[in-house]
């Protein structure tokens, strides 16, 4: 009885101060913000705290999992659906903040896919906060990963292989319950924790966030900057912690990498590197090789610049709480904008000029497509024999 007494006297005195609210503040989007804030801390407040476990039951759970483990049986880790990295390292940390960072174009949002996808098809829940691309491009990206039809042939409308691009698209309807894209821009800290929280609330089920990226997240200007950032990389770490949910957050570096010979980025070319390597559980440097060799191809001298079908890709782990550190090696596919695992390197490249489109290469007898390809069967034959092995294949 006083227990809903309490209840009632909060809820009272919130009612109060949301009509204060509504006099003062000329702004409703604010008044709505302030609102959930102070009903979500209502419910803080009031809920009865949970249990904390025994040290004998995480021992149980400890054994069950050494149990499986000595049993052949697959220890729960999360996984990206990038067979290397999960084999080598462990996946991401599982109910913890993992942060993938890199320069622009070098695949941040790209790499998402593969967890996105991986999670999906363990029936989990997954939600995409896309800040700097509206929900139908980002749709678009994924259906690329999944099915290996590349994006300019999609956007105009000249897609080459229309049933593995239509079962991709009947995966994702598939799971219409299950993904949700968010593509608010210019949310605040504290907009971004009320959604999250009140997503997680309604679904039990869901495994991964993904905030697309750190920098989007509107700063309040009053603050200072670091310090801002810096808060928000707690309320996602408290938030993964608290909802056992596992987090993905996407960085920039700073320019600082730019000017080195060796581009491979290192913990300090973290925009707010302090509060980012304090609370994230996992960080992860995306780093390709070819990105910058095309940026310093001299055409004028070397001719046209040759890109291929399918890059290297390095994942540098800089910080793993739970793990081993290292670089694992992927494969990068520029026309899907997509990593891809059991990577093979492949030679066949083809000729473009500067303002031409590069396309996804058929190796056919009548390729008709723009430049020309140079092929080696021996090369080919091997790809072909891998397939069967691949979860996603390179051509």
């Amino acid at each position: 009885m006083l227990k809903e007494l309490h209840q009632k006297r909060i809820m009272y005195s919130l009612s109060i101060d949301i009509q204060k609210n509504i006099h003062e503040e000329c702004d409703i989007q604010k008044i709505f913000t302030k609102a959930i804030e102070m009903l979500d801390n209502a419910q803080n407040t009031t809920s009865s705290l949970n249990k904390d476990r025994t040290i004998d039951e995480i021992v149980d759970e400890i054994r069950i999992d050494m149990d499986k483990a000595a049993n052949g049986e697959q220890v729960p880790f999360f996984e990206t659906g990038y067979q290397e990295f999960d084999s080598s390292i462990g996946g991401f940390v599982e109910n913890g903040l993992t942060v993938v960072a890199g320069r622009p174009s070098m695949g941040k949002s790209s790499f998402t896919s593969g967890p996105i996808v991986k999670t999906l098809e363990n029936n989990k829940s997954v939600i995409l906060y896309s800040m700097e691309v509206a929900d139908k491009n980002a749709l678009l990206r994924l259906i690329s990963f999944k099915s290996q039809e590349p994006l300019s042939n999609m956007k105009k409308g000249m897609v080459k292989n229309y049933k593995d691009m239509s079962k991709a698209m009947e995966f994702f309807i598939g799971y219409n319950n299950r993904f949700t894209i968010v593509d608010r821009s210019g949310m605040t800290r504290r907009e971004l924790e009320i959604d999250i929280v009140k997503k997680i609330k309604k679904d039990q089920d869901l495994k991964l966030i993904v905030v697309d990226h750190l920098l989007q997240v509107q700063l309040d200007p009053s603050k200072h900057a670091p310090t801002e950032l810096g808060e928000i990389t707690k309320m996602l770490k408290r938030i993964s912690q608290n909802y056992k949910i596992t987090i993905i957050l996407l960085s920039q570096l700073n320019r600082g990498v730019e000017s080195r010979d060796n581009k491979r980025p290192m913990m300090a070319d973290l925009q707010g590197s302090g509060s980012i390597e304090q609370d994230a559980d996992m960080i992860v440097f995306l780093y390709r090789s070819e990105y910058y060799k095309e940026k310093e191809w001299d055409q004028e001298k070397n001719g046209p610049y040759q890109k291929k079908d399918v890059e290297q890709a390095e994942v540098i782990i800089g910080k793993n709480r739970d793990g081993p550190t290292g670089s694992v090696e992927l494969g990068f596919r520029p026309v899907t904008a997509s990593f891809l695992t059991n990577y093979i390197p492949v030679t066949m490249t083809e000729y473009i000029d500067d303002d031409a489109e590069f396309n996804n290469t058929n190796f056919s007898e009548n390729n008709d497509q723009k430049g020309s390809v140079k092929e080696n069967n021996d090369i080919i034959e091997a790809v072909i024999e891998n397939i069967g092995q691949m979860s996603m294949p390179i051509i």
